[in-house]
């Protein structure tokens, strides 16, 4: 199954803030780089995604979860 997600430019350089500013110095890592990107069109109307940003701050790994795109875009 094939599922396109259709982000802004406003919204790439949003995750990418997040990935800077959870991301400073050699304390706080992405756990490998990678970003997850969460789309949710069950309303019908439009799409609502958050990333998750997975994070090893010295030593403790956690996931922080951030909304990107809501209802109050549509």
């Amino acid at each position: 199954m094939k599922q396109t997600i259709s982000l802004h430019r406003d919204d790439l350089e949003m995750i990418m803030k997040y990935v800077d500013r959870l991301n400073p110095d050699n304390d706080a890592k992405l756990g490998a780089g990678f970003v997850t990107i969460n789309c949710d069109t069950s309303s019908g109307i439009g799409s609502i995604v958050d990333i998750e940003l997975p994070l090893d701050l010295n030593g403790v790994c956690g996931t922080f979860k951030i909304n990107i795109v809501d209802e109050s875009s549509w």
